[in-house]
């Protein structure tokens, strides 16, 4: 329904006027199936045998509906394999970044349980009786119940991420790139360690842009000893390979853009192994979200696979 898009897709859009069409995308599939769709449907409707929406959501992301409106945010991993098998038939070619860019250093991602303050295990309590099976389903229906528990959990997290961030700066380490998500827990975390004697910055989304520019010259020059940055401005269109430590506070429940802000530091000219590690509250939310991260993940993974 973007307006990029139809300017683009639409009958009369750009690519009626166009002999050959390319479709460059580094991360066709960010979070789920479904964002397949546009794309499929207009380059290759074969490919999916010129399926609606609902029909496309009903075979491959497990649709359901909530009142009047479909839900297509599942993948159903019976029939992901046979969609991966006709995208390669019909139009996509994919290269890994491993196949082109053999050179890169290894990249190692760890989870790693950090302690819970009082207000933390008081919000973790809240989660337990939720089902696993339904989260997903739960973050349609509560959506804004579920931010208001994921920013509250960040808050609460802010004196336990110090805490570990200063026992790294204390093995006198490199510089560290850490990644959250609001505003707030940017602001507090750089707060916190400046406080322990750190030097560092922080960019977020209402940071100006010539200031985020000059802010990632002074990382990139060894400067400062940490950036928090966040995930949605930072996650992209950025180097950071002065470090090859990457700490995320707060995790996206978006496969994709965990995968972009840590290849921030994973790219050309990043001489070391790198290490990325997910800090998480025992049984909290964000522990269960990154399980279904992990899954999501696999299920786009198996798009890609070559048949064995």
């Amino acid at each position: 329904d973007a307006k990029r898009t139809k300017y683009v897709l639409a009958p009369n859009g750009l690519q009626s006027r166009a002999k050959r069409i390319f479709l460059l995308s580094g991360t066709p599939v960010v979070n789920r199936p479904i964002e397949l769709y546009s794309v499929v449907k207009h380059l290759s409707p074969a490919t999916i045998s010129n399926m609606s929406k609902v029909e496309y959501g009903l075979k491959y992301c497990e649709a359901f509906r909530v009142d009047r409106y479909w839900v297509m945010t599942g993948a159903n991993k019976k029939t992901l394999p046979e969609l991966g098998a006709r995208l390669r038939q019909n139009f996509m070619v994919r290269r890994t970044k491993e196949q082109v860019l053999f050179q890169l250093p290894e990249k190692r991602v760890s989870l790693v349980i950090i302690n819970s303050s009082a207000t933390a295990k008081k919000l973790i309590e809240e989660t337990l009786n939720w089902d696993e099976a339904n989260l997903l389903r739960r973050f349609v229906v509560l959506s804004e119940h579920v931010s208001t528990h994921r920013r509250l959990l960040g808050e609460a997290k802010v004196a336990s991420v110090a805490q570990y961030l200063h026992t790294v700066f204390e093995s006198n380490t490199g510089p560290v790139v850490i990644f959250a998500h609001h505003i707030k827990v940017v602001e507090n975390i750089h707060a916190a360690l400046q406080k322990m004697g750190h030097s560092g910055l922080y960019i977020h989304g209402k940071t100006h842009m010539d200031i985020r520019t000059q802010y990632v010259l002074d990382f990139q020059a060894n400067q400062v000893r940490f950036l928090v940055a966040s995930i949605q401005t930072m996650g992209v269109g950025v180097t950071l390979t002065a470090s090859s430590h990457c700490v995320f506070a707060e995790p996206s429940w978006v496969p994709g853009e965990n995968l972009q802000a840590m290849d921030r530091l994973h790219r050309i000219g990043q001489r070391n192994a790198v290490q990325v590690d997910f800090l998480v509250n025992k049984h909290s939310l964000d522990e269960r979200i990154l399980r279904l991260v992990h899954d999501k993940q696999v299920s786009i993974n198996t798009l890609y696979e070559e048949d064995k």
